[in-house]
């Protein structure tokens, strides 16, 4: 259930993590890995002048804050790393249509979900309509 539906007050450090998630893939979930990487080096030096450090994710090396995402069962909103589902086989197998769960799928899948939950709206207009634009070879 989301803070709305329970009627509580998230914290600070909460709002800031939600806010950050939000600015990071609003700018940066139409760049390459590498662009993201800059924008994220960008984003730490912001939020460390700034004295904001709660709200980054405590990526390892090699990570940014596109591979985390704020738990959304928690109070605080903790930062938890992407984990794809575990990909079991159909019991028919068809080649041609098998789709195995991998960090970007997965990504796209719980973007796509959140816009499916809002309401449809006409002002301002939101008919949960989606366009994924993906690198070649992906699905």
């Amino acid at each position: 259930r989301t803070a709305a539906e329970e009627n509580v007050i998230l914290g600070e450090d909460a709002y800031r993590r939600v806010l950050l998630y939000a600015i990071m893939w609003g700018f940066g979930g139409l760049l390459e890995p590498e662009e993201r990487a800059k924008l994220w080096a960008k984003f730490i030096e912001i939020l460390e002048a700034n004295k904001h450090k709660d709200a980054m994710p405590n990526c390892a090396e090699g990570y940014t804050v596109f591979e985390y995402v704020p738990d959304w069962t928690e109070k605080g909103r903790p930062w938890i790393m992407w984990t794809p589902e575990q990909w079991q086989p159909p019991k028919k197998l068809q080649f041609a249509s098998l789709l195995i769960p991998t960090s970007d799928s997965s990504r796209a899948e719980h973007l796509m979900k959140i816009i499916s939950e809002h309401d449809r709206t006409r002002t301002p207009p939101s008919f949960k309509s989606t366009m994924l634009v993906c690198a070649p070879g992906t699905a």
